[in-house]
């Protein structure tokens, strides 16, 4: 793990988010849901179990799967993002495009489609889902085609509009969104969900292949969210208050409430929030980014720049804004670890960090700073996690 300098502060940080993924593992999840007393007599009770997924966590959700049933699981095909893959037993690994599907896409969404529909009525479906699902697998509508889809979807993510509004239009497009995979099969299904969403119900993530509503009316059909934000958020929380500070306020799906530049910007006031001791205010979800420049990053990399630009030349508020799958925007940063000195640092180098926010280029500034944070794929996702840790000797001041 690459991270920003080693100051205290931002170990301290680093820890949190650790302790985070580890809450959000998606093996660990899987393997819970699977042993539940009220699943597990239900699942060994069909003859045929197979196993079909998507998403950044499908990989090791499906290895948690293959240990968990053994010889009892008969195959079954995950679709994954590129670089996500692990070594399966019976599961095929496919590859995939993200965030703008691709041939691959379609290959994937097409395969899936017929795995479901071969399946007996006697059969078991488990599907694992993740973020990332929605350009991982993709069968356009009747009318659509794949550059009809890709221009969509480039509009959509520059948009400024939350996932949830972003995935709604997705499902229009597509022959597999919106619980038309799982119209597609004769067999129970069982979905398990690691959420990346941070408002709305299940049934948004990844655009819903299996789910229309949650919980599924179909009585055939079980789904259950296996990890997300909350719980992610309330690991960090745990983690910071053993090292004795003083968790002061979370939010869960708070990301949501403004776009990125803001709420780094918001966090100019930080320091109302001062106490005796070391203190820390904690989001979780998805801030919003309009993207207004052709330049590198993404939107915890314009949060962490605001939010740097709001705290310039001040002392004692540290901030991390980073990413539970490791990767934030089409970069290979989950995010970075900001303080007072982060926009002093940019410009002693002779960059303007305000142009590069402008800009929508926050990349190479805070590369520059030395400020990024560089997990690689984590191989879950349950969204993104901004920490802010305030020191009792604090001065505040703009």
């Amino acid at each position: 793990m690459n991270f920003p300098g080693t100051s205290e502060p931002s170990s301290l940080l680093l820890d949190a988010y650790r302790s985070a993924l580890e809450h959000a593992d998606p093996e660990k999840a899987t393997i819970r849901a699977l042993r539940r007393g009220d699943l597990q007599p239900w699942i060994w009770s069909f003859p045929t179990i197979r196993l079909l997924g998507a998403g950044k966590a499908a990989a090791p959700m499906a290895r948690a799967v293959e240990w968990e049933l053994g010889e009892r699981l008969e195959g079954g095909v995950v679709v994954v993002k590129e670089g996500h893959s692990l070594p399966l037993e019976r599961i095929e690994v496919l590859e995939s495009a993200h965030p703008m599907p691709d041939e691959r896409s379609l290959a994937a969404g097409s395969r899936l489609l017929g795995e479901a529909a071969a399946l007996d009525s006697d059969a078991l479906l488990i599907f694992v889902l993740s973020g990332g699902a929605s350009s991982l697998i993709e069968v356009p509508e009747e009318g659509f085609t794949l550059a009809d889809l890709r221009q969509k979807n480039d509009e959509l993510l520059r948009s400024g509009l939350p996932i949830e509004a972003i995935n709604e239009e997705r499902r229009r497009l597509s022959a597999i969104k919106g619980g038309r995979l799982a119209a597609r099969t004769r067999a129970s299904l069982l979905t398990l969900i690691v959420s990346d969403v941070p408002q709305g119900g299940p049934e948004v993530v990844g655009s819903g292949p299996t789910l229309v509503s949650f919980p599924p009316k179909d009585p055939r059909h079980r789904a259950l969210v296996i990890a997300d934000h909350r719980g992610a958020l309330e690991a960090a929380a745990t983690a910071l208050e053993s090292k004795d500070v003083e968790v002061i306020e979370m939010h869960p799906g708070g990301l949501c409430q403004g776009t990125a530049r803001e709420l780094g910007g918001a966090l100019r006031g930080i320091w109302r929030h001062r106490r005796g001791r070391r203190s820390a205010l904690l989001w979780s979800g998805e801030a919003i980014v309009e993207v207004r420049g052709a330049g590198r990053g993404g939107r915890n990399q314009e949060l962490a720049l605001a939010a740097a630009l709001a705290l310039r030349g001040t002392q004692g508020v540290t901030v991390a804004v980073l990413a539970t799958d490791g990767q934030d925007g089409p970069t290979d940063a989950a995010g970075a670890i900001v303080d007072g000195m982060t926009a002093l640092r940019m410009e002693e180098g002779g960059l303007d960090p305000t142009r590069h926010l402008e800009e929508s280029n926050a990349y190479p500034a805070l590369d520059a700073a030395g400020a990024l944070v560089k997990t690689g794929p984590t191989l879950t996702n349950v969204n993104d996690l901004l920490i802010v840790l305030v020191e009792p000797w604090a001065e505040g001041g703009e």
